[in-house]
């Protein structure tokens, strides 16, 4: 995490934007400066690379969260192919 993230989510929660942060570290500045956290639980592997697996899981959240959306937006009738076919 760079010091350019917490900043940002800073100024977001600052201008009132709800801020969420994905972390493995539940006591990280950045988990710290947010208004949600989703916490991963990732355990370090013993050989290479540290930020691989985190970074793994981070994006498997984000594609579930975003696929959830996806889901609630058709179902709602808002979005995707169904809401283009529609105009």
């Amino acid at each position: 995490m760079t010091r350019e993230v917490v900043e940002a989510i800073t100024r977001g929660r600052a201008k009132g934007v709800t801020t969420i942060a994905i972390t493995n570290f539940a006591r990280s500045t950045l988990a710290k400066a947010s208004d949600l956290v989703l916490l991963t639980a990732v355990v370090p592997p013993y050989v290479g690379s540290h930020a691989g697996p985190h970074r793994v899981t981070q994006l498997a959240v984000i594609e579930i969260l975003t696929t959830a959306l996806a889901l609630r937006l058709l179902r709602n009738g808002r979005g995707g192919a169904h809401a283009a076919s529609d105009n």
